[in-house]
């Protein structure tokens, strides 16, 4: 290489050219820590930052499309202990044929909130251990028709709210 051209800095004239052996900005005369260092150094840092912020990106865009397509979870016919999985899905329906005790596992920080559309609850007893509801009393629930209940929560589910949306739903 015989000559370089840099862009415009603050203590250089515009256009100026060096080339190998032009004063302590030459290439050979250390120029190249001055000046060709510092500019690869900071095109490495701008693409570092163009993948983290790529990723991130991607990353917003999953837990959008998670949000924007709610799963519906079919649990059919349900007694005993039961789960509510947040990682199958956010909307839950089931049909109540015996005494049920309900849970939520694997959790999702991101969301906030989710449904269960329960036919005959209040043909037997439900419970809902750890979850906090209007005056602490679970809600009565329809026997011979579907409630839509909600449970809430705004730290993570460390604590979950729930209440009744719609009851004796037709």
């Amino acid at each position: 290489m015989s000559s370089v051209t840099f862009p415009v800095l603050p203590s250089y004239p515009s256009g100026v050219t060096y080339d190998d052996t032009t004063g302590p900005n030459g290439m050979d005369g250390g120029g190249h820590t001055v000046r060709f260092i510092p500019s690869l150094k900071a095109v490495v840092e701008t693409a570092a930052a163009v993948v983290s912020n790529a990723t991130n990106a991607a990353n917003a865009a999953a837990q959008t499309s998670a949000l924007a397509a709610e799963t519906v979870v079919n649990l059919g016919n349900v007694s005993g202990t039961q789960v509510l999985n947040m990682a199958l899905g956010t909307v839950f329906k089931a049909t109540a044929t015996g005494n049920c005790v309900w849970s939520i596992i694997n959790p999702r920080s991101y969301i906030v909130g989710i449904t269960l559309v329960l036919t005959n609850g209040g043909v037997t007893g439900q419970t809902f251990p750890g979850t906090y509801f209007a005056s602490g009393i679970v809600p009565t629930l329809t026997a011979a028709g579907t409630d839509i209940l909600e449970f809430f929560s705004d730290d993570g589910w460390a604590t979950k709210t729930g209440f009744i949306s719609a009851r004796d739903r037709k």
